[in-house]
């Protein structure tokens, strides 16, 4: 037997019935997948997520006082050269 392929807008169709209120076991029933199969489908954007939070997804702070001091140096040259953003005959 050829197993099924779900696409992600299924998948959540399925979930957020089981999350609405509609028994699971009728959901599954409805579908005609087994129950670990919609806990699992439950499961994969609370695990997706968790890397949001791990320390590799922190900003690069050197990075940002690499910017900052760029930005400082921009503006200092600007100041310096009389430059005030506006067009000549304003």
């Amino acid at each position: 037997m050829k197993r099924r392929q779900w696409d992600s807008k299924t998948k959540a169709q399925i979930v957020l019935e089981g999350l609405s209120g509609k028994p699971v076991s009728e959901v599954c029933n409805q579908y005609q997948i087994s129950q670990n199969q919609y806990y699992q489908w439950r499961d994969e954007p609370p695990m997706a997520c968790r890397n949001i939070f791990s320390h590799d997804s922190r900003p690069n702070l050197q990075t940002i006082d690499s910017l900052k001091s760029t930005v400082n140096a921009d503006r200092e040259s600007t100041a310096k050269s009389g430059y005030c953003g506006k067009k000549a005959g304003q």
